[in-house]
């Protein structure tokens, strides 16, 4: 039998403590995202079997909710520019 020395408390005090830093109340997924990519990054670099695998779960989680974000507005048109005016902005310099 294992014995639970205060881990499973401590795990589920920072959860708590991560949710609350995180997210702040807010409905924006990004810091929570943000938060999970650096935690992923964390872990991978303890170089263990259980921490890789925590990892690779941390990024697929962000992976999802990254596809639950609206996607960014489109960028404004481009105004018409006459052939002058063009190669005056983008042309070359000689």
């Amino acid at each position: 039998m294992l014995k639970n020395d205060g881990r499973e408390a401590s795990a589920q005090a920072r959860a708590a403590e991560i949710q609350t830093e995180a997210i702040g109340g807010t409905r924006d997924l990004t810091p929570l995202i943000n938060r999970m990519i650096q935690l992923s990054a964390q872990a991978a670099a303890l170089n263990s079997a259980a921490a890789l695998r925590e990892a690779k779960d941390l990024l697929v989680e962000a992976a999802r909710l990254k596809g639950l974000l609206p996607a960014p507005p489109p960028p404004p048109p481009m105004p018409r520019m006459s052939r002058e005016e063009w190669l005056a902005k983008y042309a070359p310099t000689q």
